[in-house]
């Protein structure tokens, strides 16, 4: 699983439980009784166009396929740093979105308990590509990215970027890779894997019908997009 396509595995019932924009805690475990098929996908597009609709005068969107130490993360918040420190503006004058749509990039979007109890076990079984970039990663850790930092070291935490107005759109198709490989390394069913993956997303996250189509509409809606990773 080194390409795109193997994130898109075909399936016509093409994902999801999308939560909407999640709420500054990470959201708890749920345990779904799971069929054999992966659920419907239900986007929120309310959830979505709230983003869209946000009020601010710079409208930034940062796309990433690699985790590569947080890197689309260090980037909305250089943005973010420049316009408060240097220019002096206010926080609310920046709304800042990244795009987490293929690749490692998409771990980036869930919670401490998909991160230690589903790609701890599974690490050993993951694609090379993905196995790389997250190898230093051991059970208990968490999603590092996550937490604001407790040192006075450079903080470009999910945490913090959700308190400055940020927000993490999840590609379905990406998701649905995932839960497809996830499945296969624990032994579970698909359908299994997806809704513990899209339950457990980190606050301020929403999954999209697919990446590519959110980097569009945004595009749409007046943000400026870089790639943030390559």
């Amino acid at each position: 699983m080194t390409t795109r396509k193997d994130f898109l595995i075909a399936s016509t019932a093409v994902a999801a439980l999308a939560p909407a924009v999640a709420s500054a805690t990470p959201a708890a475990v749920v345990t779904v009784a799971a069929g054999p098929e992966i659920p419907k996908f239900a986007f929120d597009r309310a959830g979505f166009d709230a983003i869209v609709a946000r009020v601010a005068q710079h409208r930034h969107s940062f796309a990433s396929t690699k985790l590569e130490d947080g890197d689309v993360l260090n980037a909305m918040t250089n943005v973010m740093n420049a316009y408060e420190e240097s220019l002096g503006e206010k926080p609310v004058s920046i709304t800042a979105a990244a795009i987490l749509y293929h690749g490692s990039a998409l771990a980036l979007g869930f919670n401490d308990w998909v991160w230690n109890e589903m790609f701890a076990p599974a690490l050993p079984k993951m694609p090379a590509s993905i196995k790389a970039d997250i190898a230093t990663f051991k059970k208990g850790d968490g999603n590092q990215w996550l937490h604001r930092p407790k040192t006075g070291e450079n903080d470009a935490s999910i945490e913090t970027l959700v308190m400055r107005g940020s927000y993490f759109l999840l590609c379905n198709n990406a998701t649905t890779g995932f839960a497809h490989m996830l499945a296969r390394a624990l032994d579970i069913t698909p359908a299994a894997a997806y809704i513990k993956l899209t339950t457990n997303l980190v606050p301020h996250a929403l999954l999209v019908p697919a990446g590519v189509w959110a980097i569009h509409a945004l595009q749409e809606a007046h943000f400026t997009y870089q790639q943030a990773t390559l």
